[in-house]
């Protein structure tokens, strides 16, 4: 009883943390929408003002966490406009992706990475719909939209095989040994977590549909934000070390080539 008590206590201080972040990012809004508000010239207006407000949105927020900003009296029409916690993130991979070429590497990976993020925030939306239902029969289209997700995220082997063999390993071979490593312990997690999930999908109907959420709760609430703080790493961290380290286009225009083969290489296996 003691341990379901302390678990209880912990998600209990998570949710508080949310809302509070949440009404933290609700006064910065309303305080960038004064200032522009009044603001009698437009060069009044500072840059990041404008970047708060271009950038703001919903889809950087769970629907978990949206809906508990709304049990704790945050309207939706403002929290539709927050994204306070990632902005400067968001700012750095858009200046990341612009810098390079079109048809380099990094391109591709931070352009999977987006997509992993929308499968992910998708997946936590469905998952507050499933724990409305009762029965499977309740749920069928949000299941068939589970595994549709779940099948796209299943194409991540390829996407880490490729960071793993090309990227990693030029890192490697450059001097940057520690960064690799902990970048492989990540995948290791992922993986395991990417084949719990479709281990769901495949009995998804089949067993108690209570049980079955209890595991889809579990592995989506580690998964989740493990990949997320995961892509947060390798944009702000290992990329950025990789371009620094790694100055040559002749070996950047090699490492796209053997990505390429390995694309290939999983499309003929499919």
């Amino acid at each position: 009883m003691k341990r379901e008590t302390d678990i209880t206590n912990l998600l209990q201080r998570d949710q508080r943390k949310i809302l509070r972040d949440l009404r933290s990012q609700v006064k910065e809004l309303n305080g960038v929408l004064k200032v522009v508000a009044t603001a009698q010239d437009v060069n009044a207006t500072r840059k990041e003002h404008m970047e708060f407000l271009g950038i703001v949105g919903s889809r950087t927020l769970t629907a978990r966490e949206m809906e508990m900003a709304a049990q704790g009296g945050i309207p939706f029409d403002e929290l539709r406009r927050i994204t306070g916690r990632k902005i400067e993130a968001c700012i750095q991979n858009e200046s990341l992706r612009n810098s390079l070429s079109q048809g380099h590497i990094l391109r591709m990976i931070l352009a999977e990475h987006e997509m992993m993020l929308y499968y992910i925030n998708d997946l936590e939306a469905v998952e507050v719909s499933l724990g409305k239902f009762k029965t499977w029969d309740d749920g069928t289209r949000a299941v068939g939209k589970f595994k549709y997700l779940v099948g796209q995220l299943g194409n991540m082997d390829s996407h880490q095989e490729r960071e793993e063999q090309i990227i990693l390993a030029a890192l490697h071979a450059s001097g940057c040994e520690d960064l690799p490593q902990t970048i492989k312990q990540d995948h290791a997690k992922l993986r395991k977590g990417k084949n719990e999930l479709m281990s769901l999908a495949n009995c998804a109907g089949e067993e108690d549909f209570e049980k079955w959420m209890g595991r889809l709760e579990t592995v989506l609430s580690i998964f989740g934000p493990c990949t997320k703080q995961h892509i947060f790493t390798e944009e702000r961290v290992i990329y950025p070390r990789a371009l620094k380290v790694i100055q040559d286009p002749t070996k950047w225009a090699n490492m796209k080539a053997a990505a390429d083969s390995i694309i290939i290489s999983a499309y003929e296996n499919n």
